[in-house]
């Protein structure tokens, strides 16, 4: 079957249809065809999509005579679908200064070289203003 039929709530007459392949609509738009058929221009619903049963009917993706859908039953939470809690935010430590000077050290070097230090700076901006504070005492 090409749909799966929704009851609306409250039990009324089955009013809208899922679709559960892609349909296309031909190049007169009268009617849609399967995904593949060479007839098909434009796509008209995709899987998942809810169109009403009456266009679906008229379009020729389902019979106006198809039976409607059972209501459906209501079955008891799994543990996959309850809430869980979110996981702890860690975050990564940051990898060691290889090329030696901590942050405060850094923060010295470039305050003797004349460097106005603003200190949201990390290791790289430090070492960046350092190099240019040397380049311009040379």
């Amino acid at each position: 079957m090409a749909f799966d039929i929704v009851p609306l709530p409250g039990g009324g007459p089955v009013d809208m249809v899922t679709v559960d392949r892609h349909w296309y609509l031909t190049g007169d738009g009268s009617r849609v065809v399967p995904e593949g058929d060479p007839a098909g221009r434009w796509l008209w619903a995709s899987p998942g999509t809810e169109v009403q049963r009456a266009e679906a009917v008229r379009l020729g993706a389902v019979t106006a005579d198809q039976p409607t859908a059972p209501e459906p039953t209501s079955a008891p939470a799994d543990e996959d679908t309850k809430a869980r809690p979110a996981p702890p935010n860690k975050q990564l430590a940051k990898p060691g200064d290889k090329s030696g000077g901590t942050v405060a050290e850094l923060r010295a070097q470039a305050t003797e070289l004349g460097v106005q230090v603003d200190n949201r700076w990390g290791v790289e901006r430090l070492r960046q203003e350092i190099a240019e504070a040397d380049v311009e005492a040379e």
